[in-house]
């Protein structure tokens, strides 16, 4: 096993052979010498966890790519329904991406909104709370989107893999995503470190 570790270990760091190709050796290597069996490492792969996050990033591109946060801005004209509108497209897309993916994501619709305005020196009062609020708006409704969801927060996703790993206990925490069954607190996690 050492010796795989090690194979591995150099080909990823020397580049040798392409990152996706190191990558799955395990997954033949472990098999092939014996060191565990072809259905222990393939579910390693793609346990549920993971595959919840890989879909994440893969909406994360999608998202990216067709600009999708631009169209749910609202109304640039009514600047309570823009910060509505702003709030809730973070916080949508904070409950199923990586709260700092969602962040970098929508930082730029918002210096976005924020440019379409006039110069700082030329606005009012109102006007620079405006814009504080609009920064604020995508900063607080990123950390509440995420911690709406599993994939939302990245300490959460590794609390439910821990549990399955560790602990050797599936919750059901994947499966309760979609019906709504699994409950995740702060006090659940600090009670199980004691």
């Amino acid at each position: 096993m050492v010796g795989v570790i090690a194979w591995v270990f150099t080909w990823w760091i020397t580049e040798a052979v392409p990152l996706p190709v190191t990558s799955m050796c395990p997954l033949f290597l472990f098999p092939m010498f014996g060191i565990s069996s072809a259905d222990t490492v393939a579910h390693s792969y793609m346990d549920d966890v993971i595959a919840l996050v890989l879909g994440s990033f893969i909406l994360a591109l999608a998202v990216e790519r067709y600009n999708v946060t631009l169209v749910f801005c609202g109304d640039p004209l009514n600047p309570a329904m823009l910060l509505l509108g702003l709030c809730a497209t973070t916080f949508f897309v904070s409950m199923w991406l990586q709260n700092v993916i969602t962040a970098v994501m929508m930082m730029p619709v918002a210096t976005g909104i924020l440019h379409q305005l006039p110069p700082v020196n030329e606005q009012s009062e109102l006007m620079n709370k405006f814009n504080r609020a609009v920064i604020l708006t995508v900063v607080y409704a990123t950390q509440i989107g995420g911690m709406s969801t599993i994939t939302g927060t990245g300490i959460v996703c590794l609390e439910v893999l821990e549990e399955k790993t560790i602990y050797k206990r599936d919750n059901g925490a994947v499966r309760a995503l979609v019906g709504g069954r699994y409950e995740m607190s702060f006090t659940n996690v600090e009670s199980k470190k004691k």
